[in-house]
């Protein structure tokens, strides 16, 4: 059955002192099934380029309302996916960081 998830950098993904700013989505990563991790946002990550990407199997579905400038926080709800039940990444960041 599939579930609506919002994306976020919850359980970890962040330290409490990163600083991530949004700088823009990754528009192709949404409106299609991935069965692998995609990028959704470019991001700088205390300074260094990056991107946020999803962290597991879903359906990147809904941007959220950020805009260029933001600062992202663990609250943050940066984008939404639709999983399975399985798929859902419980216990783990639903989005990761990684830098270029």
């Amino acid at each position: 059955m599939p579930f609506i998830c919002t994306y976020q950098l919850n359980n970890g993904a962040m330290s409490a002192n990163d600083e991530v700013v949004f700088q823009r989505y990754v528009d192709g990563s949404f409106g299609a099934y991935h069965s692998h991790n995609v990028p959704i946002a470019e991001v700088l990550v205390n300074g260094l380029s990056g991107f946020i990407y999803s962290n597991g199997p879903g359906f990147p579905s809904t941007q959220g309302k950020l805009e260029t400038g933001d600062t992202i926080t663990p609250e943050t709800k940066i984008a939404y996916f639709a999983a399975n039940g399985e798929d859902i990444p419980y216990g783990r960041p639903y989005a990761v960081i990684r830098l270029d």
